[in-house]
């Protein structure tokens, strides 16, 4: 319910008490915010990764190989590897002082089964048929570990 303006002394409505007690308040005076140092995650962000041409760049400038040789080279590498983690190879194969890679077989999964909504409850949802695929996971090896120490 607001009052009309007419009557001076009945102008006060809750609000404008509230303004009021509000402007009788002395302001607190505020510190000049001091600028954020920058989170390890913020850093990171800042920093971008090297592209793949500079990373087969450097690595030609190191080894006194030719662009062309460098790019065969990882060709004939990510060939073994797949090869290595192919159904038809071991599944584990280790790059020497970097990291060990592993393919893990997942099977199949059938669907067509009625669970409950976890999004909408009281309402069901009826699964999709998953197929058979290879997972990879990668570990660091003690060498990539202790040389990032």
């Amino acid at each position: 319910m607001l009052l009309s303006h007419s009557h001076p002394e009945l102008e006060f409505t809750h609000m404008a008490k509230d303004k009021a007690d509000k402007a009788a308040k002395p302001d607190k005076v505020k510190e000049p915010v001091k600028a954020k140092e920058p989170a390890k995650a913020d850093k990171a962000a800042a920093v971008k990764s090297i592209t793949k041409g500079a990373f087969i760049a450097a690595i030609a400038d190191k080894t006194q190989l030719t662009k062309p040789q460098v790019t065969s080279v990882f060709e004939e590498m990510s060939a073994i590897i797949v090869k290595e983690l192919s159904t038809k190879g071991p599944g584990v194969i280790a790059i020497p002082g970097l990291l060990k890679l592993k393919a893990r077989r997942v099977k199949a999964v059938k669907g067509g089964k009625s669970v409950p909504n976890r999004f909408k409850p009281g309402e069901t949802t009826v699964t999709k048929d998953k197929p058979a695929h290879t997972k990879v996971s990668a570990r660091a090896l003690k060498g990539l570990k202790e040389s990032l120490k």
